[in-house]
């Protein structure tokens, strides 16, 4: 919150230095808290396992098998259509994202040029989403998934804790 701050005031006072209002920037000689690293907290094999049980049941497994075995975001696994993925290569290719605004939702190619990327599936995972090829719109892997995912289910945090 303090890095924050200081980041708005710095900003706000090295306009107020560039247009003559003031001589100095003070926030130049503050001293910042250090940032904290936070500890990244991951499920093991039995969290694992339970959690894609429990997925399996709600619909959702292929999803969530395709995000754990790849750490894609989610918004690229929503945007994935099938022609993404060899199935005799087992590469999927990641230049897409789906993101929303004011509840509409919206794709658009990935902030950074190294997410647009080409993942090798593991077998299990590559034969998995052939297996489900024909249960999901044509469109997109997951796209009757979207809205549904993206308002229920957040994003894990940018601190790296799930």
């Amino acid at each position: 919150m303090v890095r924050a701050c200081h980041d708005s005031c710095r900003t706000v006072l090295e306009k107020a230095a560039t247009e003559g209002l003031i001589r100095v920037n003070p926030s130049l000689g503050c001293k910042l808290p250090p940032k904290k690293a936070k500890e990244m907290e991951v499920l093991n094999s039995d969290e694992m396992q339970r959690f894609l049980i429990q997925a399996k049941e709600e619909g959702y497994y292929e999803l969530f098998l395709l995000e754990l075995g790849t750490g894609m975001r989610r918004g690229e696994i929503l945007a994935l259509h099938w022609g993404d993925l060899d199935f005799k290569t087992g590469e999927l290719h990641i230049s897409r994202q789906v993101y929303t605004v004011k509840g509409e939702l919206l794709i658009s190619t990935p902030k950074t040029k190294s997410s647009v990327r080409t993942w090798y599936c593991h077998c299990h995972l590559s034969r998995c989403l052939r297996n489900t090829e024909r249960r999901w719109a044509l469109d997109g892997c997951f796209r009757r998934l979207s809205r549904r995912i993206l308002r229920v289910i957040p994003e894990p945090s940018e601190n790296g804790c799930s």
